[in-house]
């Protein structure tokens, strides 16, 4: 029981994360006419908000990942690699549908997936190197 609460913290993490780049994004479009220096210091933070929101997003999903696999890999069991890519999947699809409730966009949330090659490359080597860690555990 212990392990599913800290496999679940990372993606609570994703849940705020989402939410603080949410706040930003509304901050940063209720601006509107003539913009004074203390307005154009809040577009400034509202963006350093998005882009670093956007950054740790990836960050959270890749552990969550790794969390899963760490789990399957220490049990040696294929379920938990599984679960892994299913989290990956609904954190993805859960920013693609919270951009288009919000934003009335797709991608406002989701773009981070979609431009960062080395997120995928990262997630690949590490689904295979737990898949075949825990296939080679299996066999022991």
């Amino acid at each position: 029981m212990k392990k599913k609460w800290i496999a679940i913290v990372p993606v609570l993490l994703y849940i705020i994360c989402l939410l603080c780049v949410n706040s930003a994004f509304k901050t940063l479009f209720a601006m509107q006419g003539e913009i004074s220096p203390e307005q154009f210091e809040q577009i400034q933070n509202a963006q350093q908000i998005m882009e670093i929101g956007k950054t740790v997003s990836l960050f959270l999903v890749l552990i969550s990942f790794a969390l899963f696999g760490y789990f399957g890999l220490k049990e040696g069991r294929i379920k938990w690699l599984n679960g892994g890519i299913g989290i990956v999947v609904v954190e993805v699809l859960g920013a693609v549908l919270f951009s288009k409730i919000c934003t009335g966009a797709w991608l406002v949330y989701a773009e981070q997936f979609q431009f960062s090659r080395w997120f995928w490359i990262i997630l690949f080597i590490l689904w295979l190197g737990y898949f075949i860690g825990i296939r080679r555990k299996q066999k022991i």
